[in-house]
């Protein structure tokens, strides 16, 4: 079959994984040793305006009281994007978030990238 004329462009589309499943993955990644949560630039600037630690971060994404509050669905840039709602150390943060495939090693594996924290 020919994909010429598809408004799509012709690439297959990616659903969004369900909620429950992308807990799952956001948890993996935070609970591994390897470095698998990477803050950007911006989010590391909120961090320091809004009195933020990195430990907070990974606490409030591996917790069973953390809620989502908008998504997870696929951005333009095909990554999976949610936000996150959680408490810690006395502050009620809001992260957006990206599970993005990365490849290393020759085998896919997810990494978890912060956009931004919010209070």
């Amino acid at each position: 079959m020919d994909d010429r004329g598809r408004k799509d462009g012709g690439r297959v589309l990616q659903l969004p994984p369900r909620e429950d499943q992308a807990w799952q993955i956001i948890r993996q990644i935070a609970n591994r040793d390897d470095g698998g949560v990477f803050l950007t630039q911006h989010a590391k600037e909120r961090m320091l305006q809004r009195h933020v630690s990195r430990v907070q971060i990974i606490h409030v994404l591996k917790s069973r009281h953390s809620v989502m509050t908008e998504g997870p669905y696929i951005s333009p840039a095909g990554d999976c994007v949610c936000k996150i709602a959680g408490y810690s150390a006395g502050q009620t943060l809001m992260l957006a978030v990206a599970i993005r495939n990365s490849a290393r090693s020759n085998a896919q594996t997810k990494q978890l990238v912060i956009i931004t924290v919010m209070h």
